[in-house]
């Protein structure tokens, strides 16, 4: 695990938190053009819910408001940083489709989205999956986001 200073005036320093549901993977720029002609509806829904129940977990945080107004997303930080931001770790649990068949997305598909929802940048955010099990009655995601300092 990383050490060092907060990267912000956060109240904590590891936020974690379940999303309900599916995870939607995000279309890559290749997959968009050349299968999806319009980004799935429940991309955007699903980066939606992960905003959501972050906010509803934390609602004492006083920056996630703020960041949101600001930029939309609830981490903001410093521009121009050089080092690692954050660590992303996440857990999926993927339900099957009607035939039996394991059709979700990509985990790193997955891990995209999910930044996509929290970081305005996210470069320097290091990603993780850390268990994917398929299957299950009651899909979702739970989500750690650790920030690391300089």
């Amino acid at each position: 695990m990383f050490q060092g200073k907060y990267v912000s005036t956060y109240q904590l320093e590891r936020y974690e938190w379940c999303v309900p549901g599916q995870p939607i993977p995000c279309p890559r720029l290749t997959q968009a053009t050349a299968h999806h002609p319009v980004i799935p509806r429940g991309y955007y829904a699903f980066k939606g819910m992960v905003v959501a129940t972050l906010l509803d977990t934390y609602p004492c945080e006083p920056l996630f408001p703020r960041h949101m107004v600001q930029s939309g997303h609830p981490f903001l930080f410093r521009p121009k940083r050089m080092e690692v931001t954050a660590i992303l770790e996440y857990w999926l649990w993927m339900a099957k489709a009607k035939t039996g068949n394991c059709v979700h997305g990509d985990p790193d598909n997955i891990a995209k989205a999910i930044l996509d929802a929290l970081f305005v940048d996210d470069r320097h955010v290091l990603p993780r999956c850390l268990g994917l099990s398929c299957g299950v009655g009651l899909p979702h995601v739970n989500i750690a986001v650790t920030l690391v300092g300089a």
